[in-house]
């Protein structure tokens, strides 16, 4: 059964859509400044091919996702396409004095326009390459600390194999332990749930002092102190009373009480 988030999310997929579809069909009615209407077609289905993937798969998963890159890359892809939209409604005039007069504007609005749809064609990729490791490559270059933070968090709840969510776990407590502002966009990222539903499943405890200690770590304001750490103390003795020995309960103790 899918989530309420995941079938909003679902919805706006299909809006975004129709509205690529929109782009498209009002470009083949361009009169002027064909050849970049042409190029900006070309972007816009390309996006729009990247969008139906990721509709299948969001609408064929049996897997709690973590939807919150999606969500801010699809925001993006919609400005994109209704600067598109706009600027396509623009090209239908064929006048000429009209064109002469706007050939300035329009060819400076074209240029930020493919950066924009460009640079949103390499988050789209990276964003099927975390919901589909499997058909998708990782684009390789410097990923931005949010960036870097999606792909841990992601792999922490949606991960496959223990030791890749562990590990990102690792990868998380490491930029946490560098500032607080990692802190914050791990934690305003919805870091936390994810490390807590990792807390309550069959896991070493290794795993879990890994997970209980980048949860510390996120816990530097009072009020996140408070709600982290309620809930992680009842779910890490609980687990530790009935799967390990006295001294590792005291050390998971010692832990979540520092």
């Amino acid at each position: 059964m899918l989530s309420w988030e995941a079938r909003t999310q679902i919805q706006q997929l299909w809006d975004l859509i129709s509205l690529g579809d929109d782009v498209c069909t009002s470009a083949n009615k361009a009169k002027s400044f064909k050849k970049e209407v042409s190029e900006l077609e070309s972007l816009v289905n390309r996006l729009s091919q990247m969008l139906k993937t990721l509709l299948c798969f969001v609408t064929s998963t049996h897997t709690s996702l973590y939807l919150r890159p999606l969500h801010c890359i699809v925001a993006e892809v919609k400005v994109g396409f209704e600067h598109a939209l706009s600027i396509v409604h623009k090209c239908k005039c064929g006048n000429l004095f009209w064109k002469l007069f706007t050939t300035c504007s329009n060819a400076t609005q074209f240029v930020e326009l493919f950066n924009c749809l460009n640079a949103s064609i390499s988050d789209m990729k990276w964003l099927l390459s975390i919901y589909m490791p499997q058909n998708c490559s990782m684009p390789t270059y410097e990923k931005p600390v949010k960036v870097k933070v999606w792909s841990c968090i992601a792999a922490v709840k949606m991960g496959r194999a223990l030791e890749d969510r562990v590990l990102a776990v690792k990868q998380l407590a490491s930029l946490a332990e560098q500032n607080d502002e990692y802190k914050n966009i791990i934690y305003e990222e919805n870091g936390v749930p994810s490390l807590q539903k990792l807390l309550k499943e069959k896991i070493s405890l290794d795993a879990q002092i890994m997970g209980v200690k980048t949860l510390c770590l996120l816990a530097n304001e009072k009020e996140r102190k408070r709600v982290i750490l309620k809930e992680m103390i009842s779910t890490i003795l609980s687990r530790s009373s009935r799967t390990s020995a006295m001294s590792d309960q005291i050390q998971a103790a010692n832990l979540v009480t520092l």
